[in-house]
């Protein structure tokens, strides 16, 4: 086992040091929080390397004294966006941006959901008088059976 730490860029991420790390190891996750409650609380330990088998991320929660692995299907990058615009209706890129970022949904990824959600209809987009866009949910409505 090895433990070491992330550096500060945004190109080191997985790992800090020489590239000989990665290079020597089998397995290799990185370790991240996923709330900011204070304890131990939720943790992800996401593959970037894996000679054995598939790499996947494991989710585990601390509680009653133990850590226990999570079995609940992670929300897709949409549905963290649709749930962000639930609680924030009429918000703006820029504040959409950031809650998505503090969800662990990258600033691409959220404005190319935006876009898609543009063109495919699932998203009502307004635009203000200085051109500042707002998203809402597009309401969906149910026809008769």
């Amino acid at each position: 086992m090895l433990i070491h730490h992330t550096g500060k860029a945004e190109t080191a991420q997985t790992y800090r040091g020489s590239s000989d790390i990665k290079a020597a190891v089998d397995c290799a996750y990185l370790l991240q929080p996923l709330d900011s409650e204070s304890g131990l609380g939720r943790l992800r330990l996401r593959s970037f390397k894996n000679r054995v088998a598939l790499g996947a991320s494991i989710e585990v929660q601390y509680e009653a004294g133990g850590w226990h692995e999570r079995t609940d299907r992670a929300l897709t990058n949409r549905e963290i966006i649709e749930d962000l615009l639930r609680a924030h209706p009429g918000a703006g890129q820029d504040e959409i941006l950031e809650l998505a970022r503090v969800k662990g949904v990258s600033r691409d990824r959220t404005r190319e959901l935006l876009a898609e959600g543009e063109q495919q209809g699932w998203l009502e987009v307004e635009t203000g008088k200085k051109g500042k866009k707002t998203y809402r949910l597009a309401e969906v409505e149910v026809g008769e059976i």
